[in-house]
């Protein structure tokens, strides 16, 4: 999220916003829609270890993430309901539209048919 990178340093000026973690939240989850898994890591490195370990707002994408990576489909789609925030809903909604998209894509393809154990 572009908005999010400034090139000046203002944090000196400014008081911090309230807002920065739900939007660096949902900036994350777009990124996980997106299927943008480096640019979510990328993302993640840029912020302070502790907002990744306690901020609602950025644990609830990491765990997101790591049920991807698991394969625990049921766990993003209950994360719904345990959303910090209404406009999280939306995002997970879409990223079930992506795993389904994705599974699809992988069934519909003959060497997957073709493959035995």
């Amino acid at each position: 999220m572009i908005g999010l990178r400034s090139p000046r340093d203002h944090s000196s000026v400014l008081p911090p916003s309230p807002r920065e973690y739900p939007l660096r939240g949902l900036n994350l989850i777009r990124l996980l829609t997106q299927n943008r898994i480096a640019d979510f890591h990328t993302t993640l490195e840029s912020l302070p270890v502790e907002a990744l370990h306690d901020n609602v707002y950025i644990k609830h994408p990491v765990n997101l993430e790591r049920w991807l990576m698991e394969g625990s489909y049921s766990k993003v789609w209950s994360a719904r309901e345990e959303a910090p925030a209404e406009e999280y809903k939306f995002f997970v909604d879409s990223l079930m539209g992506t795993i389904r998209y994705a599974s699809r894509a992988i069934l519909s393809n003959p060497q997957y048919h073709s493959c035995k154990l």
